[in-house]
């Protein structure tokens, strides 16, 4: 074997190695997301009875996301009073109302940007809310640094909303990753329930860095791709 065989042989090799973490990591996105994905149809498929009933009364996607907006502030009001186990079931339920609103918006044909825009804003009120009743829960039982990581979760939360928004207004997909909103009321609503609320902020600290960095590789991944497309489609002269 030449010496120039040996060279492009070890080019390869470590070029294959390179690649190998890259590799994981996609496989490890594709893998999450489809189970996120298969949990939120499931949920969906579930809630379409209870939509089609509530598509006959009058009642709009709009009505579906502020009842959840006011529950979370109920359930947000309970932790501050200091009862976790309510205030975390409570959450739940609110969260789940997120998953409602949209489904009946299919259902009776009611979807709409002004829907979307309202949601959207009602659910960033809603973390906002509860992440304030966890930080005032850890700040009267002498928990300062639970307090900081409340905080790094909350911009962790609003990271991974905002890259999702801006992606979006760039026409690009990025819906996908670890710590959506419906995991992360997941995560938090049951570390309450159990007692264990500042394990929910440690995990929900790491994964909604963790998704706010995957999906600005993704966005900063598409972008040449949406610029030439954009540039193509541009008229002539």
């Amino acid at each position: 074997m030449t010496a120039r065989s040996m060279c492009c042989c070890a080019g390869a090799a470590h070029k294959a190695q390179s690649d190998a973490p890259d590799d994981l990591k996609a496989d490890l996105a594709l893998i999450t997301d489809r189970i996120r994905i298969f949990i939120h149809h499931g949920m969906e498929l579930g809630f379409q009875p209870l939509a089609r009933a509530l598509a006959g009364t009058g009642i709009t996607p709009n009505h579906v996301t502020v009842a959840g907006t006011a529950l979370t502030l109920v359930s947000a009001a309970v932790v501050v009073a200091g009862d976790l186990v309510w205030g975390g079931a409570i959450f739940i339920i609110a969260g789940t109302l997120d998953t409602l609103d949209g489904t009946l918006a299919r259902i009776a044909g009611l979807a709409s940007a002004r829907g979307a825009f309202i949601d959207s804003t009602l659910d960033r009120v809603s973390e906002g809310a509860m992440f304030a009743a966890l930080a005032y829960y850890f700040s009267v039982r002498g928990a300062p640094v639970d307090v900081a990581i409340v905080v790094v979760t909350l911009l962790g939360s609003v990271m991974v909303s905002y890259t999702r928004a801006r992606a979006d207004a760039l026409g690009i997909d990025c819906s996908s990753g670890l710590a959506t909103r419906g995991e992360r009321v997941f995560v938090l609503g049951l570390g309450m329930i159990f007692g264990w609320p500042a394990i929910a902020i440690y995990v929900l600290a790491v994964t909604t860095a963790y998704t706010a960095v995957q999906r600005i590789t993704t966005v900063l991944r598409a972008l040449p791709a949406a610029a030439a497309e954009g540039e193509s489609e541009k008229p002539a002269g």
